[in-house]
């Protein structure tokens, strides 16, 4: 019994040692952690090589160095738009035991983590798309740019000096934002819930052409601009607080969708209402003009100021004496 067991036990034993080297020479078999990258102009990865012994010597190069460069520790850079591969060569010995393969795939948008390649990207005039994510505090410098900036920082600081322009600003995963426009800034965007902005604009020639605030934020506006207007469109509920020493009277107009936004206004203002909406209206903002766009619309004012306001709806004009608080409807 013990003899027609040999040659069972003398096979179980060869295929544990077949499996045990077979599997060795798998784990030993190196392999990119990533077979292909998705990147941006300027944004950087670094690839891994998993299961590599470290007497082996690794050579990096790039298929074509005009859309993306590889460093010798393997970190990968988005130069232009396109398609290229990066190839990991292990040698043993000067021998080549393998060569490894990751296709690198680069957009048009540009990604500045610092002030250098975020200058760099406002100059490339194959970019129009720029996203910022960093610590840095930004600046636009003088230029006609003319470009559209994305914010994923938590924290962006962003100065637009006199002399240059953007084409919008939008705020994307960024929850604190402190903007100051001296240049030209046509549209900012307010894109992340619950997002507070700090946005001064002053200067003779600065100009803030429209504030969207799509999803609910606190606004917190100094407009000292002499040259134009600002609207201001609120589709969420926010809080929207305004003064400085511009005498043109900024637009705000607060959409059906942003019940119960709040408005302090030390300026003056236009602002037109389709939603229930708190107004206090202080010192210096007392010629400001208020519409409701419903007669079911109602607006609580607290006047400040030491005149009376007027209230315009569809249906009635209503006044709110000096040092009072009324809410107004088209029924009242």
């Amino acid at each position: 019994m013990k003899k027609k067991n040999l040659p069972i036990l003398a096979l179980s034993v060869f295929l544990i040692t077949a499996a045990f080297y077979t599997i060795s020479a798998l784990a030993a078999t190196p392999v990119l952690n990533k077979s292909s990258v998705n990147l941006h102009i300027e944004q950087g990865y670094k690839l891994k090589i998993r299961g590599i012994d470290k007497k082996l010597t690794i050579k990096w190069s790039a298929g074509n160095k005009n859309i993306a460069s590889v460093s010798d520790k393997g970190s990968v850079k988005g130069l232009a738009k396109g398609k290229t591969v990066v190839y990991a060569k292990i040698y043993n010995k000067n021998k080549l035991k393998y060569t490894l393969k990751a296709k690198i795939t680069v957009d048009s948008t540009g990604y500045a983590t610092n002030q250098a390649s975020l200058t760099s990207l406002l100059k490339n005039t194959k970019v129009n798309d720029i996203i910022v994510n960093g610590k840095t505090d930004f600046t636009i410098p003088k230029g006609n740019f003319g470009k559209n900036l994305e914010s994923n920082t938590k924290n962006l600081s962003l100065k637009i000096e006199a002399g240059s322009s953007l084409n919008s600003v939008k705020l994307i995963s960024t929850e604190n934002a402190k903007i100051e426009v001296l240049g030209q800034l046509s549209y900012l965007y307010s894109q992340k819930d619950n997002t507070k902005i700090n946005l001064k604009s002053s200067g003779k020639n600065a100009v803030v052409n429209a504030i969207h605030l799509e999803k609910p934020s606190s606004l917190d506006f100094v407009s000292d601009r002499n040259k134009a207007l600002c609207n201001i469109f609120v589709l969420a509920k926010s809080d929207i607080k305004i003064s400085g020493k511009n005498k043109k009277k900024d637009v705000i107009a607060i959409k059906e969708s942003a019940e119960e936004t709040g408005v302090t206004a030390s300026k003056n203002i236009d602002l037109y209402t389709d939603a229930r909406t708190t107004l206090v209206v202080n010192g210096g903002a007392k010629d400001s003009k208020i519409t409701t766009l419903n007669y079911k619309t109602p607006i609580t004012v607290t006047n400040n100021t030491d005149s009376a306001l007027t209230v315009t709806t569809p249906s009635v004009e209503k006044k709110v004496e000096a040092g009072e608080t009324h809410t107004v409807t088209g029924k009242n």
